[in-house]
């Protein structure tokens, strides 16, 4: 039983042989082609591998590539998105930007907004609204 043989195979599957088939998967075109880890185990060549859609070439072979097609890890404006881990597909934890950086914390009535370990804050705040401020820098632990 020869898994690199399966694209021929598959190839030749009908609709139902296919979606009953492990190896095989239907794409968008309504084709029957090898599951990406057929396909991504029968790559051996690095340029082959990094050719084939869901597979990428890490611990020195070609593997599934589980972040492949998906949406970017998240992020926000005082936080890089993290990276994702292809042998898993989870995203890292985001990474915070530069202290600094320019933000904005939505609150009315502040200005300087600015990034601190990865939280919008305010540098000036504006006497009537202190106590929601204070408890905005409290809940990110700025001092």
């Amino acid at each position: 039983y020869d898994l690199c043989a399966k694209s021929e195979i598959c190839a030749n599957y009908t609709i139902q042989e296919c979606s009953s088939e492990p190896d095989c998967m239907i794409d968008e075109s309504e084709s029957c082609i090898p599951t990406k880890s057929v396909s991504c185990s029968c790559s051996q060549v690095r340029s082959e591998c990094q050719g084939t859609a869901g597979c990428s070439w890490y611990f020195g072979a070609c593997n599934v590539d589980y972040c492949y097609g998906r949406d970017p890890c998240e992020s926000d404006q005082c936080n890089h998105p993290g990276e994702c881990d292809r042998k898993s597909g989870i995203c890292r934890p985001m990474v915070p930007k530069t202290d600094n950086t320019i933000c904005t914390d939505g609150i009315e009535n502040t200005l300087g907004d600015r990034c601190v370990n990865g939280s919008c804050i305010p540098t000036e705040l504006c006497e009537d609204r202190i106590d929601e401020l204070q408890v905005i820098l409290e809940d990110a632990d700025v001092s």
